[in-house]
């Protein structure tokens, strides 16, 4: 009981601690020229206990030609396994789809994820304000759920960060899509600059 019990308390203060670190500007970028589908398996091996443990099913889709970005890879894992998490915590009947792609995303190239589940959903006005920290909405069937409302703060900041962002598409009771976005390499314009 108090294993179980103690993971999501100190995933609870590492959030925690990576948030105070993003605000001080304690957080340094480390970037390196990564595979992206190396990244991608490497997040299936971490995210497959968790998905298991709450008895939820994992698809990974990839489009072609993913090829390299210089990004922070540790960092970026970071977002992704926070989105796959909460779409686990709200997925109603198990289905959780992680589709990876590269595309023009604000004039530059980049690394585009899309988390989707098929949970309770959120309202269209609480799609910016779950982003705030220690910010969570009740469900359309008045529950609240496990949690401290500070993952998906997290990713946003980090995101943001990196120079990407991300976003909620979701309407209550048909599901949530993250989509989290990141260049897949230096801003060429502003190098030149």
């Amino acid at each position: 009981k108090i294993g179980p019990s103690a993971r999501p308390l100190l995933n609870t203060i590492d959030v925690i601690l990576d948030l105070s670190k993003l605000e001080s500007g304690a957080v340094r970028l480390e970037t390196d020229q990564v595979q992206v589908s190396g990244l991608i398996e490497e997040l299936r091996e971490a995210a497959a206990p968790l998905v298991a443990s709450r008895r939820k099913s994992l698809l990974i889709r990839e489009k072609p030609r993913l090829g390299e970005g210089e990004l922070d890879p540790a960092r970026l894992h970071q977002c992704l396994l926070q989105l796959i998490y909460n779409a686990a915590k709200f997925s109603r009947d198990g289905r959780i789809t992680l589709t990876a792609s590269r595309a023009e995303v604000n004039g530059r190239d980049s690394l585009v994820f899309v988390v989707a589940d098929t949970g309770v959903g959120v309202a269209p006005e609480h799609h910016e304000r779950i982003f705030e920290p220690f910010t969570q909405v009740e469900s359309h069937e008045g529950r609240r759920f496990e949690g401290s409302g500070l993952g998906l703060a997290f990713v946003r900041r980090l995101a943001r960060l990196m120079g990407g962002d991300v976003r909620c598409e979701s309407e209550l009771g048909k599901g949530a899509q993250f989509t989290l976005w990141v260049p897949a390499g230096p801003d060429k314009a502003k190098a030149a600059a």
